[in-house]
């Protein structure tokens, strides 16, 4: 039987630009942060029609990467020219859908009984060709929204309310990052087949990872509200929200257990550009030398590494699923 070749191949559109070789692409993207990145290098002294390439892209340009093996593609990257470095080899910063969201600033609005999928529906109504998806029906008491953008009220939900905010391709994910369904039929990365040697992946059993999330809401009257959830004889985590009432503070003091209390494995593998697999995707992970350690994981984050050479994705491992 002849060998499997695998040969690298890649889309990436820069506005009216199309390019089937490049230097280097590197993609980071993670519900940990709103916005993800996807850095690009140019063939040196790349030219086109007399002018060099850097004349023909500016910021704002809309940007698409497809990569894969043998002409089969996925797509890895949407979003927008951030910033353009004009040295040798050209190099082209780019933000996902995010890049809608810094500068756009909704009107100012107060409100007295916030619902957080009323709050997102208002700071994003306006912007064009951005999507919405909210998770978990979360009061928030209440909120001014006063001479912000859409990313700093974002920010906020995610520093005082422990909400994430994130994009997928044009739609906007606000919500808890673990309410969503692990994908069905998950990935597989074999220690002895397709995990690259050198990960940083730790093993520990959940009955031995013991947490207390301690969720203070500090009310208008300068009282403050203590909610306890977890076990005692471990780590406490301390988390403070704004003037909230004592079930919605419960509730979001669970969502909180859940990003501490894990057993399995944790920490990140790298392994080839397939198989593709992205934040939120489900992936079982099997080590044959140690078959009782299979598990299903969620991904919290990937970054994609892609040259003429070399296409690899490291993984970044998050709650166990199953």
């Amino acid at each position: 039987m002849k060998p499997i070749l695998y040969k690298l191949t890649c889309v990436v559109v820069i506005g009216n630009l199309e390019f089937k070789e490049i230097g280097r692409v590197l993609i980071k993207s993670t519900w940990k942060q709103l916005t993800d990145t996807c850095d690009i290098k140019l063939p040196k002294n790349l030219r086109l029609k007399g002018k060099a390439v850097s004349e023909y892209i500016k910021r704002g340009d809309k940007v698409v990467v497809k990569l894969g093996y043998n002409g089969n593609l996925n797509t890895e990257f949407e979003g927008f020219v951030r910033e353009v470095e004009t040295d040798v080899p050209l190099r082209v910063h780019c933000e996902d859908f995010a890049f809608k969201t810094k500068y756009y600033r909704p009107k100012n609005k107060l409100f007295t009984n916030a619902k957080l999928g009323d709050v997102v529906s208002h700071v994003v109504d306006g912007i064009e060709g951005v999507k919405l998806n909210v998770t978990g029906d979360v009061g928030l008491g209440k909120l001014l929204i006063e001479d912000a953008t859409t990313v700093k009220v974002l920010e906020v939900l995610r520093q005082n309310y422990g909400l994430a905010s994130f994009f997928k391709s044009d739609t906007l994910h606000v919500g808890f990052p673990y309410k969503s369904k692990p994908t069905a039929n998950a990935c597989v990365y074999d220690f002895q087949n397709n995990v690259i040697p050198g990960h940083s992946l730790k093993y520990r059993k959940s009955e031995n990872v013991k947490v207390k999330i301690k969720a203070i809401a500090n009310l208008d009257s300068g009282k403050k509200l203590t909610v306890e959830v977890g076990e005692d004889g471990g780590s406490i985590v301390t988390r403070n929200f704004p003037h909230i009432g004592k079930g919605e503070l419960e509730k979001l003091a669970k969502e909180e257990l859940k990003k501490y209390k894990v057993g399995g494995f944790s920490g990140s593998l790298t392994g080839w550009g397939e198989p593709f697999v992205s934040h939120g995707d489900s992936v079982v992970l099997t080590d044959s030398e140690h078959p009782d350690r299979k598990g299903k994981y969620l991904v919290d984050a990937t970054e994609v590494s892609f040259t003429n050479t070399v296409f690899r994705r490291k993984v970044s491992i998050g709650q166990k699923v199953g």
